[in-house]
């Protein structure tokens, strides 16, 4: 039997606050755009494979590049390959304010390509124009339905507007830390990056809400 399951399906969900809690905006919007980051650490995940690529990036390379442009290819020991544990300061769930890794978003209006690296126009962790101050990424939430044989993982975080005007996001990702083709870095790294349907304001002293709902369908296997 041939078993064929690709990278999780995503939907987006977006929740705009007002400074009373009230909600302004409610949207769910389909993801669909994995960068091969993603895919070349499933692969190295799933294989324990080392890398090949002697420093380059792109199509027939099995590497990553982290958001600075830096490459980790790997391809010299058998001792730089991905590695399956992850500490509680790596991953996708972030303990910290940090952008470097958990949900991210942005101002930029740059059309999905699938070697990106980063968004178009992150929005910083701050209280200055166009910043947001990015709350703790708690641990995801996972369920499982047993009447259609998928399992969900459900990520979310918080951002709060403490800048003196509308901080419009158009854009939203997801950033992962883990050691990849490196024993001794933890390689910060852009998973997925989704352009919006349309920018959600975010007003002043207000909030947003992004949720990641991952969902893979075991049907074919169970």
């Amino acid at each position: 039997m041939k078993i064929d399951i690709p990278l999780p399906a995503f939907m987006i969900n977006l929740i705009s606050f007002d400074r009373h809690g009230n909600i302004i905006v409610k949207r769910r919007e389909e993801g669909h755009s994995w960068v091969r980051n993603a895919w070349n650490w499933m692969f190295a995940s799933m294989t324990d494979s080392i890398g090949v690529g002697g420093g380059s990036f792109g199509p027939g390379y099995m590497s990553v590049r982290n958001s600075a442009g830096t490459i980790y290819s790997g391809n010299t020991s058998t001792a730089n390959r991905s590695h399956a544990t992850v500490p509680y300061t790596s991953g996708i769930t972030s303990s910290t304010t940090a952008v470097t890794l958990g949900i991210v978003v942005g101002r930029g209006t740059t059309d999905f390509e699938i070697d990106q690296i980063a968004l178009a126009n992150l929005i910083a962790h701050g209280t200055s124009a166009n910043q947001l101050s990015y709350q703790a990424q708690a641990v995801p939430v996972v369920s499982y339905d047993p009447a259609a044989k998928a399992w969900t993982c459900l990520h979310n975080r918080n951002l709060v507007n403490n800048s003196a005007a509308v901080v419009t996001v158009t854009e939203v990702g997801i950033m992962r830390t883990c050691p990849c083709f490196s024993t001794t870095t933890a390689v910060s790294m852009l998973m997925a990056r989704d352009l919006l349907s349309s920018g959600i304001d975010v007003p002043v002293a207000g909030s947003l809400q992004v949720q990641y709902e991952m969902k893979m369908s075991f049907v074919g296997i169970d």
